[in-house]
């Protein structure tokens, strides 16, 4: 169990640390916004917006490179933290340092989406992943479980509305990928999402009912379907016809996503037999 959060957070902070790397970040966002910077930059540093704006690149590129060192860091403390003590005071502080690096990402990913709530809540797993890790050996098993499931249904959550599209338009990419990779047309696709995001949203109400059973298909479907996603966004960019067979930025979109499967996983596993007592 231990290990495959280890895992799960340590292919989070790589797939975020490759995007950095290649200043694929979200920090445009934040660095090119004149609603947010114009007024501090002249006030505080008396540099006017077109100046800033011709000059800002360097900054954001610098800005990258710490990131991306801190997320790397997190890589390797995850790993640590899985196969190696499960509470060491050192190691925790600078994972949970680590971690305040994957919170930009997401909170200028809304901006990015103006503030839409499935982008808000799509990307819990995709922050929290590394808190669930440092809570596992400090938190009493039914308190771990319950704070796992509302980070797990938050993600499916998001999945499920953009899958519906609503309250906003179903991103393109969502159609794509399942044409890339089926027969489907888009009606059918559309369909198929349709279908996929009734599914992600039955799984919330699952994962928190008495029955055990319920749980363990409501997980299941989570581990099944986390990865799938995951995996589309490499398999549907895959072309030998493009530099590294277009496996850049997909690869590192892929490994990121891991934590979609693999945290319900984890929560699976502690539904198991010779587990379950605990829960």
């Amino acid at each position: 169990m231990q290990r495959l959060l280890g895992l799960s957070a340590c292919a989070l902070f790589l797939g975020h640390a490759w995007l950095y790397l290649t200043h694929r970040s979200k920090l445009s966002v934040f660095f090119w916004n004149q609603d947010w910077l114009e007024k501090p930059l002249a006030s505080w540093f008396d540099i006017d917006w077109e100046q800033y704006a011709a000059t800002s690149e360097p900054l954001i590129h610098r800005t990258d490179a710490v990131f991306a060192f801190a997320l790397f860091l997190g890589a390797l403390l995850s790993l640590h933290a899985g196969w190696r003590k499960p509470r060491l005071p050192w190691r925790d502080s600078l994972l949970l340092l680590a971690s305040l690096f994957l919170i930009p990402f997401w909170l200028l990913a809304w901006t990015d989406r103006n503030l839409q709530l499935p982008m808000f809540l799509e990307h819990f797993l995709q922050w929290g992943t590394p808190f669930l890790l440092l809570a596992y050996p400090r938190l009493k098993p039914k308190t771990w479980y319950l704070l796992t499931a509302i980070f797990i249904a938050a993600t499916f959550a998001g999945h499920g509305l953009y899958a519906l599209g609503w309250p906003h338009d179903r991103p393109a990419n969502f159609t794509t990928m399942v044409i890339a990779l089926t027969p489907l047309g888009e009606p059918g696709s559309a369909a198929f999402l349709i279908a996929a995001g009734i599914l992600d949203l039955l799984l919330i109400p699952a994962l928190f009912l008495s029955s055990q059973r319920l749980r363990i298909i409501a997980l299941a479907y989570a581990t099944l379907w986390g990865l799938a996603t995951a995996f589309a966004r490499i398999l549907s960019h895959f072309t030998p016809a493009e530099k590294f067979y277009g496996l850049d930025p997909w690869l590192a979109e892929t490994i990121l996503r891991l934590p979609h499967g693999l945290v319900p996983l984890a929560l699976l596993l502690t539904l198991l037999p010779k587990r379950s007592q605990s829960i």
